[in-house]
Order: structure tokens, then C-alpha cells, then sequence
């Protein structure tokens, strides 16, 4: 194809010392290339970054529905436990202690057991039910990725899950009921301590008679006279010992008393 193409009188005449060894043609068509191939570079940066965003939204999209299905069940079973600890009362913890005391007894696993429920405290098949739900929510969001989803499932060992979650259930309920023993030994102690320890022996009031202790004794003020003639101050006499020429107050001889 053959255009044409305006160039200024200006640009030309600049041009003309080059006119021997200048294509214009080549120069032209090598700057169309150059132009071209950087607006193709820039639409396939644009395109990749497009084409990235998506992907990362999408990614994030299934990772947060692919967690919602993976739960952590030992961390469950802590969180569990600690819950019905703290709503249990005593015939319920008589009833699991009974359960543990069984299953040593007679070498049953402990990860069987399945503790008393209470009102408002999550237990395993409660999780079991909610991942149910998910998956189900997956399955009406996105099909491909319900897919996947089915696959986890499938590969869940379902008594396996049960050993992880009761494991860490046990380990806290049994945590927390040495904690209570422990408290239960040292009220004990505390009070046969007590029990065995002499009564502090007291004096009733009424022997004292009008002898008073010290601490009940008024404190009161004694006068002292100490010799000195009247118009004498004690305090002046110190400076006798450094000026012996000061003349001396009149004694009572001198007085002729």
C-alpha cells in the first residue's frame, strides 16, 4: 500500500544535507512499526493486568469458600470443651469422669465417648451439620467449584475427624477438672491447718483488776525543778566556758541568803 505523507518545508530543508544517505520511505515505515509495536505492548499489559485482577478475585472467591468447608477440628473440640466447662454442672461432669473411668477400665478408646449435651454448647455433630450447609452454599454459587468440594468430602475420614475433635475435647475437659482437684486439696488443707493449729490464748479482762496495761496508761507531764537561782538562764552559761571574764551573776551569798 502506498500513501502519502505531508512533511513541513522546514523539516525538509533540514533534511537536505542527509538526502544521500536518508530513505525517507524506510524512515517512515520504521517508525509506523515502532509506534505499532508499542501500543501492541501496552494492550497486551493491559489485557495480562485485566486478565490477573479477575483471576485474583476469583481466586480469593473460591479460597474463602474452599476454607469455609476445611475445618480445623482439633481446634474445634478445644473451643467446645472449654464451653461446656464452663456450663457443666456437677451430675454432668459426674457423667463424663464415669465415661473416662470406663473407658481405662475396660480399654475403650476415649475419642467414643460422647459427653452430655447442653443447652447453647456446640458438639460435633453440630460442625458436621454446618459443613453440610456450606457445602451446600458452594453448590449454589459455583457449580465447578462444587466439584472440588465434593472431592474433599469424599476423602474426609469421618473417624478420623471424630479421634481429632474428642482428642482435643478429653484434653481440655481433663485439664480443667485436675485444676479443680487441685484447688479442692488445698481448701482442705487449709482448713486442717486451721483445725490443728492451738487457739492464741487471751487474758480475760475482768483479772486485771485496776492494774492497767501500758497501752491503756494515760501519758502525763511531771514538772522538775533543777536548782537554778532565780533571773539564772540555763542557756547562757554555755558561753561561760569560752569567756571567763563575763561577770557572774549574783549567787545567794552574795545576797546574804
Amino acid at each position: 500500500m502506498r500513501i502519502g505523507i505531508n512533511i513541513p518545508n522546514e523539516l525538509m530543508q533540514r533534511l537536505e544535507p542527509l538526502k544521500p544517505e536518508l530513505n525517507i520511505s524506510q524512515v517512515c515505515r520504521d517508525a509506523l512499526v515502532e509506534k505499532a509495536e508499542k501500543y501492541e505492548r501496552m494492550e497486551a499489559s493491559l489485557r495480562e493486568d485485566e486478565i490477573n485482577a479477575v483471576v485474583d478475585v476469583l481466586w480469593e472467591r473460591e479460597q474463602t469458600l474452599l476454607d469455609a468447608v476445611d475445618l480445623d477440628w482439633e481446634m474445634l473440640g478445644y473451643e467446645d470443651a472449654a464451653a461446656w466447662s464452663k456450663e457443666a454442672g456437677q451430675d454432668d461432669w459426674d457423667g463424663i469422669l464415669e465415661e473416662i473411668w470406663s473407658c481405662n477400665e475396660y480399654g475403650w478408646p476415649e475419642w467414643r465417648i460422647v459427653p452430655p449435651t447442653l443447652s447453647g454448647v456446640k458438639w460435633l455433630t453440630d460442625h458436621r451439620r454446618e459443613l453440610h450447609q456450606r457445602e451446600e452454599q458452594v453448590r449454589q454459587t459455583d457449580r465447578r467449584l462444587y466439584l472440588r468440594v465434593i472431592r474433599l468430602s469424599l476423602e474426609r475420614d469421618p473417624q478420623a475427624i471424630q479421634r481429632k475433635y474428642m482428642t482435643a475435647w478429653l484434653t481440655h475437659v481433663k485439664a480443667v477438672w485436675e485444676l479443680v482437684k487441685k484447688r479442692e486439696i488445698e481448701h482442705l488443707e487449709r482448713q486442717l491447718a486451721q483445725r490443728a493449729a492451738p487457739p492464741t490464748p487471751e487474758v480475760p479482762e475482768h483479772l486485771f483488776g485496776d492494774v492497767q496495761s501500758p497501752e491503756e496508761q494515760s501519758f502525763q507531764v511531771v514538772p522538775h525543778h533543777a536548782g537554778y537561782a532565780l533571773g539564772v538562764d540555763p542557756l547562757r552559761l554555755n558561753h561561760l566556758i569560752d569567756d571567763p571574764d563575763m561577770e557572774m551573776p549574783p549567787t545567794d551569798g552574795e545576797n546574804g541568803r
